[in-house]
């Protein structure tokens, strides 16, 4: 399946499904192109007339700049695993299975019966419905749920933060180990500072094992300002994430939607518009956002 302009078709191609729901141009699934709709778009000047053709071609994921892109994530490409992030031009269909490694947008909707997955931000311009969806850091939506209440799951989980946690860790567990190194190195390298040129007069095992540590010190020096760089930037990522809103849903949340944050668990019960999914305590709660 692909997202065409509609101007490239031929009569008698079939429209799988429209890619705007709007009053300038709303064809029907299965609608057959012909001479009376190309002329109504002559007439009316419209462009940018996109549609779904399904072709029998499977969309290709396509990396541009360390990042995918696809017109439409469909049922036919079974499991998908990427990672980097993602970006669906169209929809995810009905019984997709997705995992991103990184960020997730999707222009239209996420269909039923799906598991889409993200260990990155989830922006999702169309309706989440009958679906489970997983994000990290913060999800921004439009519509989630349906009318007749089809069950659908939110899921925020904090895997980017444990992940940063863990290697600000790894990171001071690195610094720890050089700190002693570079203390047993101090004797020699001051010895080097103090003799400056006047070291090469000294014997040649001598002269070797003291410029030997001075080159030690100076490397472990170099990788203790890298470590030093990277801490820094890791606190800021760690204050940024951890202080983002969670879930916006600038639209309706309709009732029958379960909304997790962490282990923190909420089933709505009555339909909500424009709200925000935040965990307090051990709580999911929800506030209105200001327009």
């Amino acid at each position: 399946m692909r997202i065409v302009d509609i101007r490239s078709l031929k009569n008698g191609t079939r429209v799988a499904r429209n890619i705007y729901k709007d009053s300038v141009l709303l064809l029907s699934k299965g609608y057959i192109i012909d001479d009376a709709i190309l002329e109504t778009i002559r007439n009316r000047e419209l462009r940018n007339i996109k549609v779904f053709i399904d072709d029998g071609q499977l969309s290709e994921f396509e990396m541009r700049g360390g990042v995918y892109y696809v017109d439409v994530v469909e049922r036919h490409h079974k499991s998908v695993r990427l990672d980097a992030s993602l970006i669906v031009n169209g929809f995810i269909d009905t019984h997709s299975q997705v995992f991103v490694a990184g960020e997730l947008k999707v222009n239209r909707e996420i269909m039923p019966y799906s598991h889409v997955t993200s260990h990155g931000p989830v922006v999702v311009t169309g309706e989440v419905y009958g679906c489970c969806l997983v994000g990290c850091e913060k999800m921004e939506l439009s519509k989630v749920g349906s009318p007749d209440g089809m069950r659908t799951m939110l899921s925020l989980q904090d895997y980017s933060l444990k992940k940063l946690q863990m290697l600000k860790e790894l990171n001071e567990m690195k610094a720890a180990k050089i700190q002693p190194l570079m203390a047993k190195l101090v004797a020699p390298v001051t010895k080097v500072a103090k003799l400056g040129k006047k070291v090469n007069m000294l014997p040649e095992p001598t002269k070797v094992k003291l410029l030997g540590a001075y080159k030690r010190y100076v490397e472990l020096n170099e990788e203790k300002k890298k470590i030093t760089t990277q801490l820094q930037i890791l606190d800021e990522k760690i204050n940024e994430v951890s202080a983002r809103p969670r879930i916006l849903v600038r639209g309706p949340v309709h009732s029958g939607v379960s909304v997790r944050i962490g282990d923190a668990m909420l089933f709505v019960k009555e339909p909500l518009h424009n709200v925000e999914f935040n965990l307090e305590g051990d709580e999911v709660v929800y506030k209105k956002i200001r327009e």
